[in-house]
């Protein structure tokens, strides 16, 4: 039962990591239009090690380090959840105390929000949306 169980949780993780995405041939021709996101969280000593992962599952390509390729510097330190928003994909970075905006299709970073405090650098753990405004 306990294998049934961690097979079922497994399962549930990757459907809800994919982005929803039609079966044509515009979307099967774009890496990132048709992906799968898995987010890696880094180690706790390994600083800047966090990435992103895609899978496109009708090409079966797969593609490491895809925040890094797209912008030529590292995703940061501890990824804590990601949500798609619009066009947008936001992701807590919770270990380097930053929220990023990325184009969901490109990954390519479109700004980034510094969360601090009275000089206090915040770990923003979650993300929530009402489908007009993003919280933390």
């Amino acid at each position: 039962m306990k294998h049934y169980c961690t097979l079922l949780a497994a399962v549930l993780m990757t459907t809800v990591a994919c982005v929803p995405f039609e079966n044509n041939e515009e979307s099967r021709g774009n890496s990132f239009l048709s992906s799968c996101f898995l987010m890696n969280s880094s180690a706790s000593d390994q600083p800047s090690a966090a990435s992103i992962t895609t899978f496109n599952p009708f090409t079966s390509e797969l593609t490491t380090n895809a925040f890094s390729l797209a912008n030529g510097a590292p995703l940061g330190n501890n990824v804590t959840d990601a949500l798609e928003f619009s066009d947008k994909l936001f992701i807590a970075v919770s270990g380097s105390g930053k929220i990023l905006n990325v184009n969901k299709l490109t990954l390519t970073k479109n700004s980034e929000i510094i969360c601090e405090k009275d000089g206090e650098t915040l770990s923003p753990m979650r993300l929530a949306t009402d489908g007009t405004s993003i919280y933390v």
